[in-house]
């Protein structure tokens, strides 16, 4: 009877736990299963305005330069109170925008014709004017001497390394109407805060006039780049600049006494810069102040 007993109790306390642990199996499969499925996505809503003459609108992010935590805060508020000292010591920044515009083009006849708005029946030579030395930053301080202009502190010599120390230098041109000028300029990354340096070309005088500049970062996307990597740039002055440079050579210059200023700032070591100046024919006498421009013939 006590067996019969104990069996009528123990079997449903056996299955009892049979089950049990099967529900525990069932449960801990279904929640490996939500582990492993991928979750899903929330959809944004389309964006049902019209793109900006017929492109995509890009909503990325504007990149911002990564904070150098290398720098103190004190180190940072004395870095860019110099900068702006440097910058105060540069000819103002042209208003009209169309002097900042930059022409770029591999063939330098295609680009002429681009940018002269009369047909020229033959593609005049360039007058090449090279300032400093191409010798790949050979620097000797008594020989790589510049020639300042337009800026009131020291400037830096070609070749010369170091930051925070702008470079600039005097060059004569031709005293002619000029068509168009390409500039080339061969610099070096000297590091500190050298992602935001610029070029400048600049007709010298008491009242410095700035005709063109631009960071460095418009002209070559690779600029900086890392500590020491060298970048040969080079661009096209836009006609607005070549109209205020051929004003300055026949109304303000005296006789043919014609100077431009070459000038940057400020993380970065100059090996050479070069001018191509294309000109009509240039006048064979002295010319005196405030004489017409004249229109003269391309030359062969």
């Amino acid at each position: 009877m006590k067996c019969r007993l104990s069996f009528l109790v123990g079997v449903p306390v056996i299955l009892g736990l049979c089950l049990l642990g099967i529900s525990n199996q069932v449960t801990s499969q279904q929640k490996e299963q939500e582990k492993t499925r991928p979750k899903p996505v929330d959809k944004k809503p389309i964006d049902l305005k019209p793109p900006i003459d017929g492109k995509p609108v890009d909503k990325k992010p504007i990149d911002k330069k990564p904070v150098d935590d290398r720098w103190s805060p004190e180190q940072r508020a004395k870095a860019e109170a110099l900068e702006r000292e440097l910058l105060r010591s540069l000819p103002p920044e042209p208003v009209d925008p169309e002097l900042r515009r930059v022409i770029l083009d591999g063939d330098p006849e295609s680009t002429l014709r681009k940018l002269i708005p009369v047909p020229l029946p033959v593609i005049p030579k360039p007058c090449v004017i090279t300032a400093g030395d191409i010798d790949g930053f050979q620097y000797n301080p008594k020989t790589d001497q510049v020639s300042p202009c337009c800026i009131k502190i020291k400037s830096r010599n070609f070749d010369e390394p170091g930051v925070n120390k702008p470079f600039s230098h005097q060059v004569r041109i031709p005293c002619c109407k000029i068509l168009a000028i390409r500039c080339e300029v061969r610099i070096r990354n000297e590091g500190e805060g050298s992602y935001n340096d610029r070029l400048y070309v600049a007709i010298p005088g008491p009242a410095c006039q700035n005709v063109w500049y631009s960071d460095i970062s418009a002209l070559d996307k690779s600029w900086p780049g890392p500590t020491g990597s060298v970048h040969t740039i080079s661009w096209w002055l836009p006609p607005a600049s070549v109209q205020q440079i051929n004003r300055y050579i026949f109304e303000q210059a005296k006789g043919c006494d014609c100077f431009l200023c070459l000038l940057s700032q400020d993380d970065h070591a100059v090996d050479y810069w070069r001018l191509f100046v294309y000109c009509c024919e240039c006048p064979t006498v002295p010319r005196a102040v405030g004489s017409p421009i004249p229109e003269g013939s391309i030359t062969k």
